[in-house]
């Protein structure tokens, strides 16, 4: 497994694969946020630094019959030129919620292709 692979696979940016690790039913990715071109929310700049970090869970599509997770660890950013600190927003988050943006797009997809399978019958 590679970076790569959860970029084409899943659609997952700013992110580094570190591990892989299967227990149960869950094929779980093991990452770490590694994007530090987010902007600051208040003056702008790009110039900024990690400071502290927290594990997030996330939900991905699953691969065959396989449920897939994400384990990334997830860093808090700080503004060299203001100082301020805050928690980003990656391109596949939605929100707070704890599944992957394709996911939801994934299950919305079946949804509307199952619907219409049932309209023409």
């Amino acid at each position: 497994m590679s970076t790569s692979i959860l970029y084409h696979a899943f659609g997952l940016k700013g992110i580094r694969y570190k591990a892989t690790r299967y227990e149960g039913e869950y094929l779980i990715f093991e990452a770490e946020m590694v994007t530090k071109d987010i902007p600051c929310s208040d003056c702008g700049t790009t110039d900024i630094i990690f400071k502290g970090s927290k594990w997030r869970q996330f939900l991905l599509s699953p691969i065959g019959r396989k449920r897939c997770l994400l384990d990334l660890l997830f860093h808090r950013l700080q503004c060299l030129g203001c100082k301020h600190i805050w928690w980003p927003q990656l391109s596949f988050m939605l929100g707070k919620h704890s599944y992957a943006r394709l996911l939801f797009f994934t299950l919305f997809h079946r949804l509307f292709f199952r619907i219409k399978y049932l309209a023409i019958w």
